[in-house]
């Protein structure tokens, strides 16, 4: 409730941004401004933890869509995941996610980053299996590009690699963001979405 209060003090000021959608592995890049400002577009951090995609569509509208964005970044679903959701049905949820930005935005760009490993091999299946329905679904899109955050932290074994987490092997350090900005920046500078609306 705290950070969506927070949100809500923010709607005129974050109007017309990039808004970046997640859970708290989006919510704790603290640097996420200064790491795109080269771009020279606003930034809006719209991640809370602990999200599912139930929540991020209970939300989308008031949170999301009031903005405006000028384009997305999204990345959810291993919390989803953590609750054992069947990857399909998360699928769905990402399907109907879609579908209500797009009833409202038909044509803004959409980066959709995959979900990233996790330290417990219980947890490799089913992310394997829902980053597939993930780029079954941006192949619908031709304004989606699909952001591969899985491949770039993950060892041999489809775990996470210590050297990009923190100690529980699911939030990204210092070292994890910036691999994560690395797989982004090509995409969003591709997009010349400076001065456009």
């Amino acid at each position: 409730m705290q950070r969506r209060t927070f949100f809500a003090q923010r709607l005129a000021e974050d109007q017309g941004a990039i808004v970046f959608v997640g859970d708290s592995i989006t919510e704790n890049w603290r640097t996420l401004e200064q790491d795109f400002a080269a771009l020279g577009i606003k930034i809006a951090n719209r991640g809370i933890g602990g999200d599912t995609t139930p929540n991020l569509l209970y939300r989308l509208r008031e949170d999301i869509l009031s903005l405006h964005p000028r384009a997305l970044v999204i990345l959810i679903g291993t919390n989803d995941l953590g609750e054992h959701t069947p990857p399909a049905d998360i699928a769905g949820n990402l399907r109907e996610l879609l579908a209500r930005i797009r009833a409202d935005y038909p044509a803004i760009p959409i980066t959709w980053c995959l979900v990233m490993p996790r330290g417990k091999h219980e947890f490799t299946g089913p992310i394997h299996e829902l980053n597939a329905l993930i780029g079954q679904l941006a192949r619908t899109d031709r304004r989606i590009t699909l952001c591969d955050t899985f491949t770039p932290f993950a060892i041999p074994d489809g775990t996470a690699k210590p050297e990009d987490f923190a100690p529980d092997l699911l939030h990204l350090n210092g070292s994890g963001y910036a691999v994560w900005r690395t797989a982004l920046l090509p995409i969003l500078s591709s997009w010349n979405l400076r001065g456009a609306r």
